[in-house]
């Protein structure tokens, strides 16, 4: 069996391929369609059709591997970017809290965010029920979290189900009666 080579053969190709823009070529709209459609190119091309498909295949997995391990492992840890907290009642909050993970899926997304006591107790939790995906950053609020008296700073810190806490978090001071953050 004869190998294939690697440069073209002397003569021109009997058909060149020339990439055009998705708006005239509807299968190049996306990755498995493009391939496909080299593949179809080259699969008549004899000899010289070989040759692309098997630099094709091995640029093709090299490029799967990629976007398949890009998601998880950019999603990064959740960061908190603002709090605001007013006071509702006397003793009682609410809380908007804006947070950053670029989210990947069910598996790799914020999914809660906690607002903690100086000594690391926490006083409630927000769960976030799913990703945001296309919201970043986005924003999410907590009515009816109860600080004691005594309590002067609370941190609040994000969560997601690969990291856990990140290390991005804010401390605010708690406004008492009158008093706006």
């Amino acid at each position: 069996m004869m190998e294939p080579q690697d440069s073209p053969p002397d003569r021109e190709p009997a058909i060149r391929m020339i990439t055009m823009p998705a708006d005239v070529n509807p299968s190049a709209s996306t990755p498995g369609g493009y391939i496909r459609s080299l593949v179809d190119i080259a699969g008549g091309a004899g000899r010289f059709g070989y040759m692309i498909l098997r630099k094709l295949f091995a640029n093709a997995m090299i490029a799967i591997a990629c976007c398949l391990t890009a998601g998880a492992a950019s999603a990064g840890e959740a960061i908190v970017e603002k709090v605001r907290i007013a006071e509702v009642d006397a003793g009682t909050y609410r809380f908007d809290v804006t947070v950053r993970h670029a989210d990947a899926g069910w598996k790799h997304y914020a999914d809660k965010w906690d607002v903690v006591a100086p000594g690391g107790k926490i006083l409630s939790t927000r769960v976030l029920l799913h990703p945001h995906e296309l919201e970043q950053p986005f924003t999410r609020s907590l009515s009816g979290v109860r600080i004691p008296r005594g309590i002067g700073r609370v941190t609040v810190r994000a969560h997601d189900k690969i990291h856990g806490h990140g290390a991005g978090v804010i401390t605010v001071e708690v406004p008492r009666r009158g008093q706006g953050s």
